[in-house]
């Protein structure tokens, strides 16, 4: 989550609200609510140290920010260092229909997590199409998710079993090699298709293909594309 502006002054309120002076800490109970620009945090009860960063909040704790939610049942985070350990929650990215829910949710930091025994899915509602589940994932946006002895749920139902995935965590077209295709006809013999996908830019890009077929040769093929407006394709 963002970390707090420290130009911009923090709003608590609380049924409750103490101070304790000497060691800089804030104590708010009874529909807490701790905020400072787009920042907030609500919870049943919430303790920020004001020396330190540190922020607690116990009893369905909800941490929102720009495009982004970290709720559960317990949120330890340090504002400071922008890492933290959510117990029991869930954590969701609006723009890339990215969730994953955890008993154990660890932000190592701005982009890097670690999952105990949790899911993950880029599917939205509340039972997403296809999910996959692990003991430990590490998941760091904008690159990649890795797991082992994974289970991939369609629905709720368990249906494919990888004792080690890696999957992109990415919004940007990236370039590289495609999957390749094997396969074999009479007409064609044995065929193996590669191709490479190569980014030119943001309106822009072009695939190049080598392709092998044991009873007709080598073959090679290009596709180039672009956009320059909605007309113009």
């Amino acid at each position: 989550m963002p970390e707090l502006d420290k130009d911009v002054p923090v709003d608590i309120e609380a049924d409750q609200l103490s101070f304790d002076e000497a060691r800089g800490l804030y104590h708010a109970q009874g529909k807490a609510r701790l905020s400072q620009g787009a920042l907030q945090l609500t919870s049943e009860k919430i303790w920020w140290n004001q020396q330190t960063g540190d922020v607690e909040a116990v009893g369905d704790a909800r941490f929102t920010g720009p495009g982004e939610v970290l709720s559960g049942k317990r949120i330890t985070y340090n504002l400071r260092q922008g890492t933290g350990v959510v117990e029991e929650g869930e954590a969701y990215w609006q723009e890339k229909s990215l969730r994953f829910s955890g008993r154990r949710l660890e932000r190592l930091g701005p982009n890097r997590f670690r999952i105990h025994d949790g899911r993950f899915t880029l599917c939205d509602g509340e039972r997403p199409a296809w999910s996959l589940g692990s003991q430990l994932t590490d998941v760091t946006i904008g690159r990649y998710l890795t797991a082992k002895h994974a289970l991939i749920y369609v629905k709720d139902v368990p249906a494919l079993y990888l004792p080690y995935v890696m999957i992109p965590i990415k919004t940007e077209r990236e370039s590289g090699f495609l999957m390749p295709r094997v396969g074999f006809s009479d007409k064609r013999g044995t065929e193996l298709s590669t191709a490479w996908y190569q980014v030119l830019g943001p309106h822009m890009d072009a695939t190049f293909y080598l392709d092998h077929l044991s009873s007709l040769g080598t073959g090679t093929g290009l596709e180039y594309r672009y956009i320059f407006g909605h007309e113009q394709r």
